[in-house]
Parts: structure tokens; C-alpha cells; sequence
């Protein structure tokens, strides 16, 4: 998940919230919460059950209450905001080199500054159809062989290549 300080600014909303009411649903939490829509509360009210922070206490329908402290909830949403931060400066000191070595050769740059693919410079893709529809291309398109192509294992299931067996039976 990107870095996005509303969605800190909601969830820690909620948090302050219900550290001064003995439950809430969230519908009554959404006229609390400035600007936050319906689904934004309940978005906030998944990331903060998925981190420990609120519990349900009534199903139907279901009501939120605090599980921890107030100083133990911010100091969990800090620890979260700070790993997103690092994550996207990780992110940005990767791509530097890449686009810096994507310029010095006269490579095209897109909007986000990835450089697009060229004299061996590697191309970054982003989404699990993205990256199917190039690996699928540059199979498709390799006139010898494809000695392999890194990918994380959510863009295809582990296991026999169907495009592979299709270009050796051509």
C-alpha cells in the first residue's frame, strides 16, 4: 500500500474516536470523521482490526471498540506510517539508478520516471496484467530462446510454461 496521510489521518480519527465512546458502527463513526466517506470508514476499519487496534463486538450491526490504549494505538499507527515512508523511499533509491542510467543513454522516460525498455536498459512493470501481457509478448517475439525472465510468483502459477510449449512445437 502506498503512503497516503489521509488514510492515517482517517484511521487515527477512528482510533481517537473510540477511545472516548465504549463502541461505535460505521455509520455512526462517518459524520465523526471529516471528510471521510462511508467506504473509506469501513476501508479504516479493516487495516485497524488487520493491525490489532479495534475489535468487533457486535455482529449485526457490527459495532467497533478499541482494543488497545490510546498510547499503544499511536504508537502503532507511527510504526505503520514510518514503514510506508521507507517503503516508498526504498522504491525511489531503486529507481534512481535505473532512470539515471535510462537518461544517460537517451531512453525515453515515462511520467513516473521508470525508464521504458531499451539498449538493455530493464523495464519495470507494475500489475499482474501488465506483466503477463510483456513476459507473453517477449516469449511470443524471442526468434531463438528465452533463458528466463524474473518475475514474482503472483503473475503466474509455478509450473509448465504453455506459451513455452506452444514456441517448441512451432
Amino acid at each position: 500500500m502506498e503512503a497516503r496521510p489521509e488514510l492515517d489521518a482517517i484511521d487515527a480519527a477512528i482510533c481517537l474516536v473510540l477511545q472516548s465512546r465504549p463502541y461505535a458502527t460505521a455509520r455512526e463513526l462517518t459524520p465523526v470523521v471529516a471528510d471521510a466517506t462511508d467506504g473509506e470508514i469501513v476501508d479504516a476499519l479493516d487495516r485497524l482490526r488487520a493491525d490489532g487496534l479495534v475489535q468487533i463486538i457486535e455482529d449485526s450491526p457490527p459495532r467497533y471498540a478499541a482494543k488497545v490504549g490510546p498510547d499503544t494505538a499511536a504508537e502503532m499507527l507511527t510504526r505503520r506510517a514510518k514503514a510506508q515512508r521507507q517503503r516508498a523511499t526504498a522504491s525511489a533509491y531503486c529507481r534512481a539508478p535505473l532512470a539515471k542510467a535510462a537518461a544517460a543513454n537517451g531512453v525515453p522516460q515515462l511520467a513516473h520516471g521508470v525508464p521504458h525498455i531499451a539498449n538493455g536498459v530493464p523495464q519495470i512493470l507494475t500489475g499482474r496484467d501488465e506483466s503477463r501481457r510483456v513476459i507473453e509478448g517477449l516469449q511470443r517475439g524471442a526468434r531463438r530462446e528465452v533463458l528466463g525472465v524474473d518475475r514474482p510468483p503472483y503473475v503466474e502459477h509455478v509450473g509448465p510454461n504453455p506459451i513455452e510449449r506452444e514456441q517448441l512445437g512451432n
